[in-house]
């Protein structure tokens, strides 16, 4: 019955010792129709036919309006109308610091190489934009040029801001190019983006993809990162709990041998 006794003891010290693991696997694509059609998104921000400049409060998003189709000192911006309501599709919010008065750290802007309007900040100091989904995702896109450097870092959150992944990628082309990433679970609920190169707008996206709330469970993208499991804390406390009952198993069996030791010291325990 000892033997027995440590045999079940052992058994569940190691199921309590088996981590349970917050892992993704994160599946790169520069091709938007692989993207579109591996994941389903295929809901596109395109940030309008024209600029909007400042974003004052430094949040966007579909409530965004009426306001930026001027400066402080009322000098007009671009050709349309001023940014209303509605302008931007629903689900996500766009937002980043704005770190003093007057100034204005958010901004749909214009330029030769993108296709109206696409979204960045007025300042080289290493902004960082926060993107916000009022409903999980399995996937997110968007096309970016050199005008954000040379390269980006995106990070990818789930429930509670746990961090899903951080991918490194390159930028090499002053054309705007497109770059997906697709979760193998539908729990992106945020994600920051920043440049990694000093002295350029800390991001300028546009034509931002997303849509894909169910997992992304066929396609082959551009590229394969897993992102390393973070053990959570429930299962440092079943790992923590395994160990223990190792333990008591362990002295249990030694206190058991002692006994018989003490009893019969003449017999081999093969014997018994």
């Amino acid at each position: 019955m000892q033997k027995c006794k440590f045999v079940g003891l052992a058994s569940a010290a190691m199921l309590a010792m088996t981590p349970v693991v917050a892992s993704a696997a994160i599946t790169q694509y520069s091709d938007r129709s692989a993207f579109e059609t591996a994941t389903g998104a295929t809901t596109v921000e395109t940030f309008g036919p024209t600029f909007h400049f400042p974003i004052p409060s430094g949040v966007l998003n579909a409530q965004t309006g009426p306001c930026c189709a001027f400066n402080g000192d009322g000098a007009t911006f671009g050709s349309g109308p001023p940014l209303e309501p509605g302008d931007i599709l629903p689900g996500v919010t766009y937002s980043t610091p704005v770190l003093g008065p007057g100034c204005c750290y958010l901004a749909i802007d214009t330029q030769a190489n993108y296709d109206g309007g696409f979204l960045d900040t007025t300042q080289s100091n290493g902004q960082t934009l926060t993107v916000t989904f009022d409903q999980a995702q399995a996937a997110v896109g968007f096309d970016a040029g050199s005008l954000m450097g040379n390269g980006f870092v995106i990070t990818l959150f789930g429930a509670d801001d746990q961090q899903i992944a951080s991918l490194t990628d390159a930028i090499t082309s002053q054309t705007p190019a497109f770059y997906g990433f697709a979760n193998d679970t539908a729990d992106i609920t945020k994600l920051t983006l920043t440049t990694t190169t000093p002295g350029v707008d800390g991001f300028a996206i546009d034509n931002f993809t997303f849509g894909a709330t169910s997992a992304v469970t066929s396609g082959t993208g551009t590229g394969q990162s897993p992102a390393g499991g973070v053990p959570e804390p429930a299962a440092w406390a079943l790992m923590l709990m395994g160990f223990g009952l190792a333990g008591a198993g362990l002295r249990r069996r030694r206190a058991g041998l002692t006994l018989l030791d003490q009893v019969l010291p003449d017999v081999a325990i093969g014997d018994l």
